[in-house]
């Protein structure tokens, strides 16, 4: 919705390609690195049985990859919350990015409001703490609304929009028996509060204005 070039975007991580094969449908061409050689050929066969084309996955490392070509779109979805040094990532990117180009960026929000809640309830020392389920899935840090914008700033980017990723208020058991349209109504909420959504969606730039 916020990419206004649409001929070419890069993809940083692939996990099973559930995301990547919707990106593949929204852009003329997608370019795709992970850093497991299993991830992209599970996304390779996921996009090929989806008819797709128009596609490049490559297998490389975020700090090592060195891509030819200048991108209007780079997409790090659920990328700063894993990695090292998520400011290193970030300024590395910068040079890949086309002038007017824009970064999307997703992270899991900390100060969700079912983390607002579990945290009130004692459940958690501080609302940023590492759970076990986190450790599992290998996050290093959490971020909020506050810190994500304060380490897009670091690193001379421009947040350009932010928005929600669905309003998560009970447990997932809690919400199985809710109906799709209630599910929906959720999400079209947390678009316009992203401090209490689930996920927060920051697309920057280089520069003020998309």
């Amino acid at each position: 919705e916020h990419a206004g070039d649409k001929s070419l975007a890069l993809e940083l991580g692939t996990s099973t390609g559930f995301m990547t094969e919707q990106l593949a449908a929204s852009f003329d061409h997608l370019v795709s690195v992970d850093g497991s050689s299993l991830n992209i050929e599970k996304t390779r066969k996921r996009l090929d049985c989806a008819g797709l084309t128009g596609y490049d996955l490559r297998v490389g490392l975020f700090e090592t990859f060195e891509p030819a070509e200048k991108f209007p779109n780079i997409i790090m979805a659920h990328v700063l919350e894993h990695v090292e040094d998520p400011g290193a990532i970030l300024n590395r990117f910068k040079r890949f990015l086309k002038p007017g180009g824009v970064f999307h960026i997703v992270v899991p929000n900390a100060a969700s409001l079912n983390r607002r809640i579990g945290f009130m309830l004692g459940m958690m020392e501080k609302i940023d703490q590492l759970g076990p389920k986190d450790h599992m899935v290998g996050h290093r840090r959490l971020y909020t609304y506050e810190t994500l914008l304060e380490e897009v700033q670091r690193s001379g980017l421009q947040p350009l929009v932010c928005e929600g990723i669905f309003l998560k208020p009970l447990a997932k058991a809690q919400m199985s028996h809710w109906k799709e349209n209630l599910i929906d109504a959720f999400f079209e909420i947390g678009r316009e509060i992203p401090a209490f959504s689930m996920g927060i969606y920051l697309a920057a730039g280089l520069e003020q204005g998309i």
